[in-house]
């Protein structure tokens, strides 16, 4: 079997948008496996990311 590095970006499946104010502290906690084997199929789930602001997480999507 031959093994190939290969990179993929990850992508929300949908985009997001939000508003917040000045003093407010966006981030967001990514969460997926470090490897993945593939093939893939286009769209399949591999993790998710979740939006905090002011360390409160207030959206949560997945990541294709």
């Amino acid at each position: 079997m031959a093994y190939h590095k290969e990179r993929a970006a990850l992508t929300p499946k949908r985009a997001a948008t939000m508003l917040v104010r000045d003093d407010e502290r966006l981030r967001r906690r990514v969460r997926a496996p470090k490897e993945l084997e593939g093939p893939l199929p286009q769209g399949e789930r591999v993790g998710s990311v979740t939006v905090l602001v002011d360390g409160r997480p207030v959206r949560r999507m997945a990541l294709v």
